[in-house]
């Protein structure tokens, strides 16, 4: 069993760590965005070009 001031510090030393929090990075959203928009807006055109063509 392990011995209760161990176990105590332990648990006291991860709570009193502050969260690591990244800060928001404008570029890096849009980077992130960006494929699915890609191809979102590739399928929006495919499929104007289709109903055009019908």
């Amino acid at each position: 069993m392990p011995n209760k001031k161990n176990t105590d510090k332990k648990q006291s030393e991860t709570a009193a760590r502050p969260e690591i929090k990244l800060k928001s990075n404008p570029k890096a959203d849009a980077m992130k965005k960006a494929p699915d928009e890609v191809i979102a807006m590739a399928i929006r055109e495919a499929l104007i070009k289709d109903k055009e063509g019908r």
